[in-house]
Protein backbone atom coordinates (compact mmCIF):
# COMPACT_ATOMS: atom_id res chain seq x y z
CA UNK A 1 0.00 0.00 0.00
CA UNK A 2 1.52 3.52 -0.77
CA UNK A 3 1.63 5.86 1.95
CA UNK A 4 -0.89 8.74 0.34
CA UNK A 5 -3.25 5.80 0.93
CA UNK A 6 -6.41 6.88 3.11
CA UNK A 7 -5.75 4.74 5.31
CA UNK A 8 -2.55 5.12 6.28
CA UNK A 9 -3.22 9.10 6.86
CA UNK A 10 -4.50 9.38 10.52
CA UNK A 11 -7.21 12.50 10.92
CA UNK A 12 -6.42 15.26 13.31
CA UNK A 13 -9.19 14.66 15.75
CA UNK A 14 -9.78 11.35 17.26
CA UNK A 15 -7.41 9.06 14.67
CA UNK A 16 -6.15 5.98 15.33
CA UNK A 17 -2.69 5.38 13.92
CA UNK A 18 -3.39 2.19 13.00
CA UNK A 19 -6.04 3.47 10.37
CA UNK A 20 -9.24 1.66 12.06
CA UNK A 21 -10.57 4.58 12.14
CA UNK A 22 -10.22 4.98 8.55
CA UNK A 23 -11.13 1.58 7.36
CA UNK A 24 -14.42 1.44 9.58
CA UNK A 25 -15.29 4.75 7.89
CA UNK A 26 -15.02 3.35 4.30
CA UNK A 27 -16.47 0.08 5.19
CA UNK A 28 -19.26 2.04 6.68
CA UNK A 29 -19.79 3.79 2.91
CA UNK A 30 -19.78 0.69 1.32
CA UNK A 31 -22.31 -0.81 3.77
CA UNK A 32 -25.54 -1.10 2.54
CA UNK A 33 -28.10 1.69 4.52
CA UNK A 34 -30.77 -0.70 5.52
CA UNK A 35 -27.66 -3.54 7.07
CA UNK A 36 -26.78 -0.58 8.90
CA UNK A 37 -29.77 0.51 10.17
CA UNK A 38 -30.67 -3.13 11.04
CA UNK A 39 -27.65 -3.35 13.12
CA UNK A 40 -28.30 0.25 14.80
CA UNK A 41 -32.04 -1.12 15.41
CA UNK A 42 -31.12 -4.10 16.85
CA UNK A 43 -28.78 -2.65 19.47
CA UNK A 44 -31.12 0.18 20.66
CA UNK A 45 -34.77 -0.85 19.55
CA UNK A 46 -36.38 3.45 19.25
CA UNK A 47 -40.31 3.58 19.66
CA UNK A 48 -42.49 1.56 18.33
CA UNK A 49 -44.90 3.11 16.33
CA UNK A 50 -47.62 1.88 14.24
CA UNK A 51 -50.91 3.75 12.64
CA UNK A 52 -54.48 2.32 12.77
CA UNK A 53 -57.43 2.60 10.52
CA UNK A 54 -60.43 4.43 12.54
CA UNK A 55 -61.96 1.31 13.70
CA UNK A 56 -58.59 0.49 15.38
CA UNK A 57 -57.08 -2.13 12.86
CA UNK A 58 -53.32 -2.14 12.71
CA UNK A 59 -52.44 -0.83 9.04
CA UNK A 60 -48.73 -0.10 9.67
CA UNK A 61 -45.77 -1.03 12.01
CA UNK A 62 -42.57 0.69 11.91
CA UNK A 63 -39.48 -1.61 11.71
CA UNK A 64 -38.40 -1.60 15.80
CA UNK A 65 -41.94 -3.11 16.30
CA UNK A 66 -40.89 -6.16 13.84
CA UNK A 67 -37.54 -6.26 15.38
CA UNK A 68 -38.71 -6.08 18.52
CA UNK A 69 -41.68 -8.67 19.03
CA UNK A 70 -40.47 -10.77 16.12
CA UNK A 71 -44.09 -10.48 14.79
CA UNK A 72 -44.95 -10.45 10.90
CA UNK A 73 -46.66 -8.04 9.69
CA UNK A 74 -49.54 -10.40 8.51
CA UNK A 75 -49.28 -11.53 11.64
CA UNK A 76 -50.69 -7.86 13.36
CA UNK A 77 -54.31 -8.33 11.36
CA UNK A 78 -57.57 -8.89 13.68
CA UNK A 79 -56.11 -7.67 16.69
CA UNK A 80 -52.77 -10.18 16.19
CA UNK A 81 -50.43 -7.37 17.71
CA UNK A 82 -51.99 -8.29 21.39
CA UNK A 83 -50.14 -11.05 21.12
CA UNK A 84 -46.93 -8.95 22.10
CA UNK A 85 -48.77 -8.46 25.05
CA UNK A 86 -47.79 -10.06 28.71
CA UNK A 87 -51.36 -12.59 28.94
CA UNK A 88 -51.57 -11.22 32.57
CA UNK A 89 -52.66 -7.98 30.71
CA UNK A 90 -53.98 -8.61 27.26
CA UNK A 91 -57.69 -8.75 28.20
CA UNK A 92 -57.30 -5.19 29.77
CA UNK A 93 -55.58 -3.42 27.37
CA UNK A 94 -57.24 -4.72 24.46
CA UNK A 95 -60.62 -4.03 26.09
CA UNK A 96 -59.20 -0.14 27.04
CA UNK A 97 -57.87 0.02 23.38
CA UNK A 98 -61.53 -0.49 21.87
CA UNK A 99 -62.63 1.97 24.36
CA UNK A 100 -60.73 4.40 23.26
CA UNK A 101 -60.99 3.88 19.85
CA UNK A 102 -65.24 3.90 20.64
CA UNK A 103 -65.15 7.05 22.58
CA UNK A 104 -62.20 8.15 19.86
CA UNK A 105 -60.59 9.51 22.96
CA UNK A 106 -56.88 9.31 23.32
CA UNK A 107 -55.50 5.90 24.51
CA UNK A 108 -52.00 5.92 27.33
CA UNK A 109 -51.23 2.69 29.49
CA UNK A 110 -48.38 0.80 30.80
CA UNK A 111 -47.92 -2.45 28.64
CA UNK A 112 -45.38 -5.50 28.47
CA UNK A 113 -44.73 -6.43 25.47
CA UNK A 114 -42.81 -9.62 24.76
CA UNK A 115 -39.67 -9.64 22.89
CA UNK A 116 -38.32 -12.38 20.20
CA UNK A 117 -36.35 -13.41 22.92
CA UNK A 118 -39.19 -14.24 24.80
CA UNK A 119 -38.37 -11.76 27.56
CA UNK A 120 -40.76 -8.74 28.30
CA UNK A 121 -39.98 -5.17 28.44
CA UNK A 122 -42.44 -2.54 30.17
CA UNK A 123 -43.55 0.01 27.38
CA UNK A 124 -45.79 3.50 27.65
CA UNK A 125 -48.34 2.78 25.04
CA UNK A 126 -49.81 6.10 23.80
CA UNK A 127 -52.20 6.31 20.87
CA UNK A 128 -54.29 9.40 19.61
CA UNK A 129 -56.34 10.08 17.04
CA UNK A 130 -56.00 11.73 14.04
CA UNK A 131 -58.87 14.13 12.69
CA UNK A 132 -59.41 14.73 8.97
CA UNK A 133 -60.60 18.54 8.11
CA UNK A 134 -64.70 17.32 9.10
CA UNK A 135 -63.41 16.71 12.49
CA UNK A 136 -63.64 12.46 12.05
CA UNK A 137 -61.27 10.37 12.68
CA UNK A 138 -59.49 9.15 10.07
CA UNK A 139 -57.22 7.02 11.67
CA UNK A 140 -55.08 6.68 14.87
CA UNK A 141 -51.24 7.11 15.70
CA UNK A 142 -49.71 4.78 18.39
CA UNK A 143 -46.43 5.20 20.07
CA UNK A 144 -44.76 2.86 22.47
CA UNK A 145 -41.82 3.61 24.42
CA UNK A 146 -39.59 1.46 26.31
CA UNK A 147 -39.55 2.51 30.19
CA UNK A 148 -36.26 1.45 30.73
CA UNK A 149 -33.67 0.00 28.23
CA UNK A 150 -31.57 -1.52 31.16
CA UNK A 151 -34.22 -3.78 32.51
CA UNK A 152 -33.67 -7.13 32.00
CA UNK A 153 -36.60 -9.75 32.68
CA UNK A 154 -38.28 -8.30 36.12
CA UNK A 155 -40.70 -10.38 37.82
CA UNK A 156 -43.49 -7.46 38.80
CA UNK A 157 -44.74 -4.86 36.94
CA UNK A 158 -46.86 -1.97 38.29
CA UNK A 159 -49.40 -0.24 35.74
Amino acid sequence: MNESSPEQQPTSRGADPSGETARGRDAAARTPASATRSRIDGDAIGPLVWLCSADGEVQFANDAWFEFTGQKSDELANWGWAQAVHAAEREQIVAGWKQAVHSGRAFEVKVRYQSSGGEYRPFLLKASPIHDAAGEIERWLGVSTDLDPDWRGHNSFEA
